[in-house]
């Protein structure tokens, strides 16, 4: 679940946000072509990827989330260990989570729906519960303006599986004051009470009417 610190007094909606449409917060399909460099998560913690660098952003970051695509999917024959020598291109992916990708040289199946590996229980993770062995995740777009050094402020994540509900409940409480997830700032952090990486959103600032 998200959390609003900034409006923990009951604050009021901000005129500037009355007459947004909320179409930013709504599915954003990002071509494959221009696709931004990636925010990973690794080992509860964030690393920004770019130009063959690594920039550790630690335990948490700041940014605005821009917008979102479709929940897709992604299946590895051999699990990653962790090791970046030891990262592989999937064995099947689908980026609208309905069919495969035109580039998967060798689909598990026509369909994400009617797959084998999509089934719950094809898998058993390292806490001994059974999950999907073809797992979903959902690639946010977000801009980071005082993070990184260079001209491209903007950047992809992708939030795994256990981290999409919490995502959507914290814009549905963002839409609930009228306010669009692009017009405040967000706090991204891995949730301290899990052992696997499930993340926490909070609104921490809004945008004033200069800045939106």
């Amino acid at each position: 679940m998200g959390e609003l610190t900034i409006f923990k007094n009951n604050d009021q909606l901000p005129a500037h946000f009355s007459d947004d449409d909320f179409g930013v917060t709504r599915e954003l399909s990002v071509g494959v072509s221009n696709m931004p460099p990636m925010i990973k998560l690794n080992t509860k913690t964030f690393d920004l990827m770019q130009n063959g660098e690594t920039t550790q952003l630690g335990l948490s970051f700041k940014a605005v989330i821009i917008g979102a695509g479709p929940i897709a999917r992604k299946y590895f024959s051999v699990e990653y260990t962790g090791k970046e020598e030891d990262a592989t291109a999937p064995d099947c992916a689908s980026a609208n989570g309905v069919t495969p990708d035109k580039a998967v040289a060798c689909p598990m199946s026509h369909t994400c729906a009617l797959c084998p590996k999509a089934a719950f229980g094809s898998k058993v993770n390292a806490l001994g519960n059974k999950t999907k062995a073809c797992t979903e995740y959902r690639r946010l777009v977000i801009y980071l303006p005082n993070k990184v050094k260079g001209a491209n402020k903007f950047f992809r994540l992708d939030l795994p599986t256990m981290s999409i509900k919490p995502a959507a409940q914290y814009c549905n409480l963002l839409a609930m004051r009228g306010v669009p997830v692009h017009g405040v700032i967000t706090q991204l952090a891995f949730d301290s009470n899990e052992k696997y990486a499930k993340l926490t959103f909070d609104a921490i600032q809004v945008f004033t009417p200069e800045q939106f």
